[in-house]
């Protein structure tokens, strides 16, 4: 992840950092697997938004971009 800090927005950096603190939960669950964590309706959809975002930036943009070229 640090790989590709310097190379991105700050702003795009954080959205993922986010992500990825999130998903640490699902993902590395066996390392407390008594720990449930509250997510509230909120927080599952500003993780949605910001993967509709992230995704939306990097392919749909692009390819319009790639497109009008």
């Amino acid at each position: 992840m640090n790989a590709i800090k310097d190379k991105i927005d700050s702003d795009v950096w954080q959205a993922i950092d986010a992500v990825r603190k999130l998903g640490n939960i699902g993902a590395h669950m066996e390392r407390n697997t008594s720990i449930i964590v509250d997510i509230d309706p909120g927080e599952a959809s500003l993780m949605i938004e910001i993967l509709e975002q992230l995704f939306d930036d990097w392919y749909t943009q692009r390819h319009e971009r790639q497109k009008r070229l």
